[in-house]
């Protein structure tokens, strides 16, 4: 019944329970995963524990796995924003230890930049126009460049971040170092989050 193709190995256990209205249930699960892997991308474990109750989803996922990990939280009213309400929500993840080089070998592909990134994304405030944090940094990233200039160029640290400023527009920095020097540029833009629906 499953696709040869996907690769699916490992141990999933499920535990939930559904009580209330059938028009809108309310839903505890558990899941968890051991050994697993899919689509070439192995050594999944962790699991998530999560509750769909008068409306909202929240709860923690903890997952790892060779391309890297990522640990969440999580109170969303799914209602809200389909709707586009002034309800509260609240999105934290910490994304680590993803390897530019193990991404490269999983999909097959050469890029000229190697290194190990980590990020952390906060989403929080009302539904229908939360604030926005996105963070990428990098200990160290090695371009690798051709030409006359074959020198591999090594910057470290290298930071980007986007996030709304206080009136919800989305500015993008990036910060790097190299050959000695600190080099910093901020882009404001006019987007929004409910511009990008």
């Amino acid at each position: 019944l499953v696709p040869a193709d996907l690769g699916l190995a490992g141990v999933v256990t499920l535990d939930g329970t559904v009580d209330g209205p059938l028009k809108q249930p309310n839903v505890v699960a558990k899941a968890q995963v051991r050994g697993g892997a899919v689509k070439g991308v192995t050594q999944l474990e962790g699991g998530v524990d999560a509750r769909f109750i008068d409306g909202r989803v929240t709860g923690t996922a903890q997952v790892s796995s060779s391309l890297g990990a990522i640990d969440s939280n999580f109170d969303v009213p799914v209602f809200g924003v389909r709707d586009q309400t002034s309800e509260g929500l609240h999105l934290e993840a910490d994304v680590r230890d993803v390897s530019l080089e193990a991404v490269q070998s999983w999909r097959a592909e050469t890029w000229p930049v190697t290194g190990t990134l980590s990020a952390h994304v906060l989403l929080k405030g009302p539904a229908n126009d939360p604030s926005v944090s996105v963070t990428v940094r990098s200990d160290a990233l090695t371009l690798t460049r051709s030409g006359a200039l074959k020198q591999n160029l090594v910057l470290k640290p290298v930071e980007v971040t986007v996030a709304s400023n206080d009136a919800g527009a989305l500015t993008a920095t990036v910060s790097a170092s190299t050959l000695g020097a600190v080099i910093t540029s901020t882009l404001g833009t006019p987007l929004t989050v409910p511009g990008l629906r």
